[in-house]
């Protein structure tokens, strides 16, 4: 997943990835957002704010 993309929209591409990788939401549960949290602590430790 490109860096650029998950700077865009994060929650967009949690939800494009789960949804990809492991199923829709309504089989899955909230998934997209679990790792739009761990996406957006990532991100925003990798740009120091």
């Amino acid at each position: 997943m490109p860096i650029e993309t998950v700077r865009a929209s994060i929650n967009k591409a949690a939800y494009a990835y789960t949804d990809k990788h492991l199923g829709p939401r309504e089989a899955i549960g909230n998934k997209g957002g679990s790792l739009s949290n761990r996406l957006r602590a990532l991100v925003g430790a990798g740009t120091g704010s």
